[in-house]
């Protein structure tokens, strides 16, 4: 079943990344971006006061990504950590026009 962003919780920029939560129907899932994986959706070196920004216009594509980390995991310890390698790992399909 596919993550969900809850209300009112924020992400919270960190010196490893940012923070920031999904929901599995009610229980909060507490996930971590590290910072080498936001430096590799936008390109280049970023400082920890960038990070949030970063966050913000990838947004859709790191929650998606723990989406689909979580339900590929077997077992879950928080927190729910995406690295570089998670973000090729985990994207979405490509998807193919039929023939």
């Amino acid at each position: 079943m596919p993550l969900t962003r809850p209300i009112a919780k924020s992400a919270l920029a960190t010196p490893r990344g940012v923070q920031f939560f999904l929901a599995d129907r009610q229980k909060l899932v507490r996930c971590l971006i590290t910072d080498a994986a936001l430096e590799k959706l936008v390109g280049h070196a970023l400082k920890i006061e960038k990070f949030e920004s970063a966050f913000g216009a990838h947004r859709e594509r790191i929650e998606a990504t723990a989406s689909h980390k979580y339900d590929a995991s077997r077992a879950h310890y928080p927190p729910l950590i995406l690295t570089p390698a998670d973000l090729v790992a985990y994207r979405r399909p490509l998807h193919q026009s039929p023939a």
